[in-house]
């Protein structure tokens, strides 16, 4: 991926980090270094959506290596999880759902 793919593809993540969660700047920056990590080896993201509930998984690098992310609604859960996968997608890294 080229430089000005990737700083794309880094704002796109930063963005949606702070929309959809309101996170402290220092947690939005450590998900973006480890998926920006990963994007940088082509390993695979793990994900899920756990059923009827507020939460989303991410496993960097390996299903045990989860984040787990919580939001106030489901509707809210979902347009993260849609909206970051699509971005994942887009720039080539590798969703598995796996939860």
């Amino acid at each position: 991926m080229s430089q000005k793919n990737t700083l794309n593809y880094l704002h796109k993540l930063q963005v949606l980090f702070s929309e959809h969660q309101g996170w402290s700047e220092a947690r939005c920056e450590d998900l973006t270094t480890q998926v920006m990590q990963l994007q940088a080896h082509r390993l695979p993201i793990f994900v899920g959506r756990v059923t009827d509930s507020k939460i989303y998984r991410i496993g960097f690098g390996t299903i045990e290596d989860e984040t787990i992310l919580k939001f106030g609604t489901t509707e809210r859960r979902n347009v993260f999880a849609n909206t970051f996968e699509r971005i994942c997608r887009e720039d080539g890294v590798p969703i598995q759902q796996s939860y």
